[in-house]
């Protein structure tokens, strides 16, 4: 029986959440429901996948997977892609990318990863200035490098409230006519919105879109399931 019920499990975990086990109806599902922190276990794998999907995405861009990225983004449970993509064509962001700050990280390159030390032949300088806060994600089109200084700026001159992780910091620069908003997914991570016109600070568009993909990304309601099924 125990050999049954871990085959069962098995399906379950491959499909939907809920859903039926690639053998059995819904009663044998029933009878051989994972325990919580299996089901635990499958959702932060799923959340994880998706995450870092988004954070690597420029590297599988390159790969053998960079002609079907649109494909292998809508396979994970939250397609983040997707959700960018909509959001940026329904406000008209110029931008969105997903910025890493490499200070502190040994071994890092422009696109983002980490390197393992000696697996190159070649040496590499450390990033400084403007490269040391590349784009792992940048959308629509390549990271656009004329604002980056800006971006910069306003990171370093809010590490404080954006390390908070709690606050979205909104900046609007008369002279080149643009806007811009940040808030910290994780400790070296950042979510930048560029608009080139001049945005609302309360934008409620924006600000839920912004909260919304840093809850998720933070797994805020993944963490919750678990403190729930230890009580």
């Amino acid at each position: 029986e125990e050999v049954v019920c871990l085959g069962g499990w098995a399906d379950a975990g491959g499909g939907a959440a809920g859903g039926e086990g690639a053998g059995g109806g819904a009663a044998d599902g029933a009878s051989c429901a994972p325990p919580p922190l299996i089901a635990w276990m499958w959702s932060i794998h799923e959340a994880l996948v998706s995450k870092f999907t988004l954070y690597f995405f420029e590297i599988l861009s390159r790969g053998p997977s960079r002609g079907n990225m649109k494909m292998l983004c809508a396979k994970t449970e939250i397609d983040y892609f997707f959700a960018i993509r909509t959001f940026q064509r329904r406000t008209d962001a110029f931008n969105i990318s997903v910025v890493l700050r490499t200070a502190g990280l040994a071994e890092a390159n422009p696109a983002g990863y980490v390197i393992p030390a000696g697996s190159l032949d070649e040496p590499r300088q450390p990033l400084a200035g403007l490269r040391s806060f590349p784009a792992v994600f940048t959308y629509p089109g390549p990271q656009p490098l004329a604002h980056w200084p800006n971006v910069v700026s306003i990171m370093m001159d809010n590490a404080s409230v954006l390390g908070s992780m709690s606050h979205i910091v909104y900046f609007y620069d008369h002279p080149v006519h643009s806007t811009y908003f940040l808030t910290q997914l994780d400790p070296d991570v950042t979510l930048v919105l560029i608009y080139t016109h001049r945005r609302h600070e309360n934008d409620p568009s924006v600000l839920e879109f912004m909260n919304g993909i840093a809850s998720s990304l933070r797994n805020i309601r993944v963490v919750a399931m678990l403190k729930q099924h230890l009580g």
